[in-house]
This record gives C-alpha cells, sequence and structure tokens, in this order.
C-alpha cells in the first residue's frame, strides 16, 4: 500500500460509522426483506402513518404519495418515493407491520376514485403544526395538516388558469379544439 492508499483509509473506526451511515441512508433496499406489491407496500406505509386517523385522513395520505410519484422528484417507483431518503421516517418498519382491513379498504378507495382528494401540489403532510419557509397549508385533517410549498400551489394554479382560458378559446371558436386519438 503505497502513502496515497494509506491517507485514504479513515483511523478511530471512522470507516465503520460511515459504512453504518451508507448502508442505511444510501440504499432503501437495506429495509426490504421481502418484495411487497405497490399496494402492500402504500397500505403499510398508511398503517405506520395514519394508523388511528379517519378515512379521510388515511386517504389524503395514500394521496400524498401518489402526488409526490407524480411529481416525479422522489423516484419513479413508489417503492422509490416510499424509502426516499429523508422522507416517511416510520418506512424502515414496512416489513414488520400487519395493516387492518380499514388501511387496505382506505388505500382501494383512493385508486377507484375518479377525482384526487387534494390537488396534486400537495406533496407534505406532518403531524402538528410546521412552519417550513414557503410551505402553504392545504388542509387539516385529524392531526394531520397536508400542504405543499407555494412555488407549486403557484405552478398549479396558473396550469388551472390556462387551461381555463384554452377551455374558453375553443369554446368561443378562437382556437381549435384539440384533436383526441
Amino acid at each position: 500500500m503505497d502513502s496515497t492508499q494509506k491517507r485514504m483509509i479513515p483511523k478511530n473506526g471512522t470507516a465503520i460509522l460511515l459504512a453504518v451511515f451508507l448502508l442505511l441512508f444510501s440504499a432503501p433496499s437495506a429495509y426490504a426483506t421481502e418484495p411487497l406489491d405497490d399496494m402492500e407496500l402504500l397500505t403499510r406505509l398508511v398503517w405506520l402513518e395514519a394508523r388511528g386517523e379517519d378515512d379521510a385522513g388515511q386517504q389524503a395520505v395514500v394521496q400524498v404519495v401518489l402526488n409526490r410519484l407524480e411529481s416525479g422528484r422522489w423516484g419513479d417507483t413508489l417503492y422509490d418515493v416510499v424509502f426516499a431518503p429523508g422522507q416517511f421516517t416510520p418506512a424502515s418498519s414496512i416489513p414488520k407491520v400487519k395493516p387492518t382491513e380499514k388501511e387496505y379498504c382506505n388505500v382501494q378507495a383512493v385508486f377507484d376514485e375518479t377525482e384526487p382528494c387534494l390537488p396534486p401540489w400537495v406533496m407534505y403532510f406532518a403531524r402538528g403544526k410546521h412552519r417550513w419557509v414557503g410551505y402553504v397549508e392545504f388542509v387539516r385533517i385529524g392531526n394531520h395538516q397536508f400542504g405543499g410549498f407555494m412555488a407549486d400551489q403557484r405552478a398549479y394554479e396558473a396550469e388551472l388558469a390556462l387551461l381555463a382560458i384554452s377551455d374558453e378559446l375553443v369554446t368561443k371558436g378562437l382556437f381549435p379544439a384539440p384533436v383526441l386519438e
């Protein structure tokens, strides 16, 4: 081993701490002991995050997860979203929990709805009151506060305004209707 290599090896157990840190925080697969389908994964997360809440509160938690998935900011799969670093703190307990019928019904209810129970900019929830910079509370359900960030809310409202304008232009015949195939 040359002098360059020796300097790269941390002293006093730092290498062990670094390895533990990387195992816990860089690889979501470290949490999973068995493959779970999306429905089971989401149901277990709802049990962990909102087991004491009513149906509306549990369904709102499901919608937040789906909004995050749709945004693509936390990954391309439900698994990536649930195990994204720094999010959904109790996710590491997913392999150990046994949800009740209530959680399964509430997850399915969200999938069966034609309209989401929360707008797409609502991508956060917390117990109690949080004052993150730029955070906008949308609704409080039970012990949870649901909301998002002002920039996401404004982007969503701008998109809705543009859709309303384009619909009006189409209705007045000033703009051709989109052709759907």
